[in-house]
């Protein structure tokens, strides 16, 4: 019995001793990059970070619960994952990573905890950036919104440059701001909108503009060649300018992003969706490049932003109001802003005689028209084939006095009597009106251009066309 006893002990002895050379603790694992959360793009490292009391063999990564039978048997662990490969993902949905750590005594540990990561492939909707509205050196921007969810922050880019004046808009319902700051025309904004996985798209590019309009007031005038007398019942607004290409490009830039010209189209004429000509590409200066709107010949003569926007139809002139909230005068509110209480041929009239009678004149240094006379024995620079050009365009002059304009011939500068403060309303381009009969096809407009005579300079001198008609000489102003 002793001996049975001691034969017991000794089985029991050898027995403890090897039970406690098997490894039967588990190893344990989790994800150390990325973060919960994150969104994640193109190509994804998972870090993990695995410990046990013998040895780490080797650690796989898995997705959604699934092994991916990817593993790493050497520290730091690291798995790579081309998230573009996963084309059962959706773009905006969430995976689940997790590993699993075996060591080397095939003990495995249970899935990490997991780490909720979303997929992010694909740039964030671009943004419509709308005209810039220039008012006394303040810049009012405003766009659409984006609604990606992983919306980050909103960027005022200038020549694809950080806008220095104004930080990053971090929510993604501010989407104006009112900016002080003076541009000029060779400078582009656009907004470009960041995600949380810090991929980027921008907006269409936009030039500020600005609109100066001046008070008609009401009353009774002499209106047409046989002083009918006309009524403008209210006060309205008229452009103290013509209308520009820098203008015309901005809304041109903006209607592209919102469907509203015919794009697919395009050339030699922009259309609307229902096929109406708004402006003729092929003689304008407004060029398209097969993505924007550009203005062309700047280089050459910097004027040409400024020129009044010819080529352009009535249908044209009437998009461009209507997108702005302004419209087109009508035929007597012209007259009206023009002659004042009609008593004049030319707009604001002209000199009295001694008689204190109206001399029914114009002269060169009124209105760009043909023929002008020289000022001071100087060739009027507006002209074509002067030589200060290369372009060869047709006559016109800026809208209104720029800098490095040639003073003695800044039309109106010398007006005589009083000129309320528009600019050209006789000559350099036609300018459409709306009839107060209305036209079923041919439309009216009043002021003769750079081609006319004196006669066709007279504020009750008109030029029918086709709406659709673009030409050379004619643009035209809002009202509002």
């Amino acid at each position: 019995m002793r001996y049975l006893f001691i034969f017991l002990s000794l089985i029991l002895f050898y027995s403890c001793n090897n039970y406690e050379g098997i490894d039967i603790n588990k190893p344990s694992a989790y994800i150390s990059y990325p973060d919960n959360g994150d969104f994640i793009s193109d190509t994804l490292i998972v870090s993990a970070i695995a410990s046990d009391d013998i040895g780490i063999h080797y650690l796989e990564l898995w997705i959604n619960q699934e092994n991916t039978n990817i593993k790493d048997y050497d520290p730091p662990y690291e798995f790579i994952v081309d998230t573009r490969s996963l084309i059962d993902i959706e773009e905006g949905s969430s995976l689940e990573l997790s590993v699993k750590a075996f060591d080397t005594s095939e003990n495995e540990s249970s899935l990490s905890t997991p780490i909720q990561i979303i997929i992010d492939n694909e740039k964030p909707t671009s943004v419509i950036l709308n005209p810039i509205i220039d008012e006394n050196g303040l810049l009012q921007f405003s766009w659409s919104q984006c609604r990606d969810l992983d919306f980050y922050a909103y960027v005022i880019m200038m020549n694809n440059v950080h806008f220095s004046f104004i930080d990053t808009i971090y929510s993604a319902n501010d989407i104006q701001r009112t900016i002080s700051y003076n541009s000029n025309s060779a400078e582009f904004f656009k907004i470009n909108v960041i995600d949380k996985g810090f991929k980027e798209s921008g907006s269409n590019s936009v030039q500020p503009v600005s609109f100066e309009f001046i008070t008609v007031d009401p009353g009774v005038f002499k209106f047409g060649p046989n002083d009918v007398s006309k009524t403008v019942e209210a006060q309205f607004q008229l452009m103290s300018t013509e209308v520009t290409n820098l203008q015309y490009r901005s809304y041109l830039s903006v209607a592209k992003e919102l469907n509203q010209i015919d794009t697919i189209n395009i050339g030699p004429w922009i259309k609307d969706n229902d096929g109406n000509i708004l402006y003729d590409l092929e003689n304008g200066y407004i060029k398209w490049d097969g993505s924007t709107f550009y203005i062309d010949g700047i280089i050459n003569n910097h004027h040409i932003p400024y020129y009044p926007v010819n080529f352009v139809s009535w249908v044209g002139a009437t998009h461009f109001a209507e997108f702005f909230n302004f419209r087109l005068p009508s035929e007597i509110e012209w007259e009206k802003a023009s002659g004042g209480n009609g008593e004049f041929d030319y707009p604001w009239g002209s000199a009295y005689d001694e008689n204190d009678n109206p001399i029914n004149e114009i002269n060169s240094s009124n209105a760009n028209y043909a023929n002008n006379e020289d000022v001071n024995n100087q060739i009027e620079p507006y002209e074509p084939g002067n030589g200060i050009n290369q372009l060869n365009e047709p006559g016109l002059a800026p809208v209104s006095l720029y800098q490095d304009d040639v003073s003695p011939f800044w039309f109106f500068n010398t007006c005589p009597n009083e000129c309320y403060g528009f600019n050209h309303m006789a000559g350099n381009v036609w300018e459409w009106v709306t009839h107060e009969n209305g036209y079923p096809s041919n439309r009216m407009s009043r002021g003769g251009s750079w081609k006319s005579t004196k006669q066709d300079l007279r504020v009750w001198s008109t030029k029918s066309l086709e709406s659709h008609a673009t030409v050379d000489n004619i643009g035209f102003r809002c009202a509002k």
